[in-house]
């Protein structure tokens, strides 16, 4: 995991920071905890604002260096086609837009009670101030809709950089080229360029001089019932591969599971049981999240990415890494991890820096507000 100290940065006024944390799965509070040391070491106070389970591991990370506040999270609709999809958002856009309001209600009450230098949001669109700098973290600027629709994605697009337009920053956890984010934040034809900063990489895991004693490492995630799907065709595939590893189920509560054929099945695995599982194994077999792409590309670790069906910014990025020939794709209902077992991509991702760097960027981007 990542060193709870980052290098310290000379800071002539140390600043109040209010930061929104999303709370749809732990990927936002991962790649926000470096970020949050970082402001740590640089002599920053943070409060953290969040909820579920993003906030409670944002908890046990930071301790009593933190304050921390809870407020409601904001729900997604996943749809298995895109019809299924654009029903559901539909339903879903009114609530989306309260919980927003009531998002922004809330920050608006608390700017007024008490004083902040700087609010950063990741992905809590109603956390932002007109009248204190605000910095948004987001790498999905672009939606991409069910089918590639580009009129939809143009009209959201125009929609996002409208409702976006109160931010002093947009701090894109990505790079500008060689960019693992593909159309999700480049290519953008409405917001305003001089307002985004390209970040790097945000990753809180951190390569380790381990053996490499898996032959892979599959860790299932996901909503349900799609979790439970993806667990069924692992499962029944351990039998007959000729590799062996480690299986992460994702299902904290359940009591520890039997060896299938060499398989070690782990029924959850905590932060750094997960990172110290990712440096030791040949090959992962993950969901297609962009902060586990985050991860990856920080350990130069190859693998198959498995998009949740019906979740588009996942089967995008998938596809899209593929095509770079950096990663490996596989639909859930036709996974074979037989023919995936000793898969190589054929030019793996080099970024051009790594966390730390991605850290001090952005606190030179907290310095200048």
């Amino acid at each position: 995991m990542l060193s709870a100290a980052l290098p310290r940065r000379h800071v002539v006024a140390p600043a109040s920071v209010l930061f929104g944390v999303g709370s749809w799965g732990l990927g936002h509070a991962t790649r926000d905890l470096p970020l949050i040391l970082g402001l740590l070491g640089a002599g920053h106070r943070v409060t953290v604002l969040g909820s579920g389970t993003s906030l409670a591991l944002l908890r046990r990370e930071l301790g009593e260096r933190c304050r921390y506040l809870e407020i409601p999270g904001m729900r997604v609709p996943l749809g298995r086609t895109p019809f299924r999809f654009y029903f559901k958002y539909t339903l879903t856009l009114p609530l989306i837009w309260w919980e927003t309001l009531r998002q922004r209600a809330f920050v608006q009450r608390l700017l007024a009670a008490e004083h902040f230098d700087v609010v950063v949001s990741d992905n809590r669109y109603g956390v932002w101030s007109w009248r204190v700098p605000s910095i948004l973290i987001a790498h999905g600027l672009r939606f991409i809709a069910p089918g590639r629709n580009h009129l939809l994605e143009l009209g959201l697009e125009w929609v996002n950089a409208r409702c976006f337009r109160g931010f002093r920053w947009i701090a894109v956890p990505d790079f500008e080229r060689n960019d693992l984010s593909g159309d999700l934040s480049h290519g953008l034809r409405f917001y305003d360029h001089g307002k985004i900063a390209y970040l790097g990489l945000l990753s809180s895991v951190e390569p380790a001089d381990v053996p490499q004693d898996l032959d892979m490492f599959i860790s299932i995630s996901g909503p349900e019932p799609q979790r439970t799907l993806l667990e069924r065709q692992v499962l029944r595939q351990l039998p007959r591969l000729q590799a062996h590893g480690l299986v992460a189920l994702g299902r904290p509560q359940s009591a520890p599971l039997p060896d299938i054929a060499g398989w070690h099945i782990a029924p959850y695995l905590d932060r750094r049981q997960q990172a110290s599982a990712m440096n030791r194994c040949r090959l992962a077999v993950v969901r297609g999240g962009y902060t586990t792409l985050m991860e990856l590309a920080a350990l130069g670790k190859p693998a198959v990415l498995i998009p949740t069906p019906g979740q588009t910014e996942q089967e995008y990025l998938a596809s899209y890494q593929e095509g770079l020939g950096h990663f490996f794709q596989a639909e859930q209902q036709a996974l074979d991890l037989s023919r995936v077992a000793h898969g190589r991509p054929p030019n793996p991702y080099q970024p051009a820096h790594l966390t730390g760097a991605s850290v001090h960027r952005f606190l030179d981007l907290v310095d200048s507000c």
